[in-house]
């Protein structure tokens, strides 16, 4: 509901003239309210399931960058903050839990297409502008397969201390870009 407009039960029944009875967006409040309770509810169920599933997939992850020995350690990586060196790399989002990456490089500055400061726009046409860099950033970094950035290891808590008392870390918050989106281009390619 957007401002004053109401809810009819009826259509329009001839030109422009109303007819049948109309609720205002109080009643739409009290309709639509326990529709949204009930599809939560029946959510929850599945919470468990998700959260498991997330955490196999972090372990999974975890184990494949140790193998290919792109693991960083909690202390390797303040000391290479403390050193001013890198860039650090929050791909996700902060409440499913972000994957940190860091980089010897210069992220802002290697990178070739342009892109804004805040990476997570919060506007459909600024995310948009964002998948050029996201892909770049996927390819060249944070892809498990052959990216560079090492995976930070080191508790939720820690991270965000980290960041309060340093505020000054170079950091680059972005999303993985879609599966969909890494199909459509084609190696090297970058928009």
């Amino acid at each position: 509901m957007l401002g004053r407009e109401t809810i009819s039960i009826f259509g329009r029944a001839d030109g422009g003239r109303k007819s049948g009875k109309e609720f205002g967006s109080l009643v739409g409040f009290f309709v639509f309210l326990p529709l949204l309770a009930l599809v939560a509810v029946l959510q929850l169920p599945f919470l468990p399931i998700v959260a498991l599933w997330e955490r196999s997939q972090q372990k999974r992850l975890l184990q494949q960058m140790t193998k290919q020995n792109r693991v960083m350690q909690w202390s390797e990586f303040v000391q290479a903050l403390q050193e001013k060196r890198g860039t650090l790399i929050i791909e996700g989002e902060w409440l499913n839990g972000a994957i940190w990456w860091w980089t010897e490089e210069d992220v802002r500055a290697a990178s070739p297409p342009s892109f804004s400061e805040s990476t997570l726009g919060t506007v459909r046409e600024k995310q948009l502008g964002c998948i050029p860099f996201r892909r770049w950033c996927y390819e060249r970094y944070t892809n498990p397969t052959n990216g560079r950035a090492f995976l930070i290891v080191g508790d939720d808590k820690s991270k965000l201390d980290l960041l309060e008392k340093q505020p000054e870390t170079p950091v680059i918050d972005t999303r993985r870009p879609s599966r969909r989106s890494r199909k459509r281009q084609t190696p090297g390619q970058i928009e």
